[in-house]
């Protein structure tokens, strides 16, 4: 396939799904990812989109991705990282899920398990099928965008249980000291309620998010049990409760 039609195809695809990833591109078009990264360069010297960590978005830095357009990001690593972090769950046990993409595939590894799921994810409801566990769903104001429920209804809710372990997830990671972030307070005040009320609690990221800043400080890395993420090559080891995948 020659460079035009690469690019016909990306900027296609872009207009449909407001979002493209180059490693599925690539494999879609049966090139290398080198090849579909220099098209992305080009493409955004021409002005056509904005680069981001793994693929590329409209160019608009006013429209914030949503939720479905932030699974096609990452998805691979997201979904090792929730492989990894649901080995901590057993039968017996009770957990919170947190909303967003990254700990979207955990119900994947936990659907089997005789457990009771906790969440306000409407993304992780409308991927169950098949279930053994038991599916508690958070109500309250429900924010379209995110695909979650918030607010006072949803804090008393997810506060009135008690957690095994609590996975939770976060919009970055500030390298220097440590300070995770949500966009937004509304999801920030679910995600402490159900620190508080857990046994255990593990961030779940990919790399994407390190060294990323968001609107509202959620909680320091010490906070947590675990953080997964998965690997990347500029991080030194510097921080003892990371864990790659």
């Amino acid at each position: 396939m020659v460079a035009s039609e690469r690019k016909k195809y990306i900027l296609g695809k872009l207009n449909s799904n407001g979002i493209v990833n180059v490693r599925e591109t690539a494999q879609e078009l049966n090139l290398h990812e080198t090849t579909i990264r220099r098209d992305l360069e080009k493409l955004e010297r021409e002005g056509r989109l904005t680069r981001i960590y793994g693929g590329a978005t409209l160019n608009d830095d006013s429209v914030e991705l949503t939720m479905t357009q932030k699974m096609f990001l990452n998805f691979e690593a997201k979904k090792e990282v929730c492989r990894r972090a649901c080995e901590l769950v057993h039968d017996g046990d009770c957990i919170f899920i947190d909303g967003g993409t990254t700990t979207y595939s955990m119900i994947d590894f936990l659907a089997s398990k005789k457990i009771q799921i906790v969440t306000h994810s409407d993304l992780i409801i409308r991927r169950i099928k098949k279930c053994e566990a038991q599916i508690i769903t958070i109500g309250g104001k429900y924010l379209p965008h995110y695909n979650m429920s918030v607010g006072a209804t949803a804090m008393n809710e997810v506060g009135s249980y008690h957690y095994d372990h609590c996975f939770l997830g976060c919009v970055g990671i500030n390298a220097q000291d440590l300070i995770s972030y949500t966009s937004e307070a509304e999801t920030l005040d679910v995600k402490r309620t159900a620190m508080q009320n857990s046994d255990h609690a593990y961030l779940l990221i990919d790399a994407s998010k390190w060294n990323v800043k968001g609107f509202c400080k959620f909680a320091h890395l010490d906070e947590f049990d675990k953080v997964f993420c998965n690997a990347f090559d500029d991080y030194d080891g510097h921080i003892a409760n990371l864990e790659l995948v």
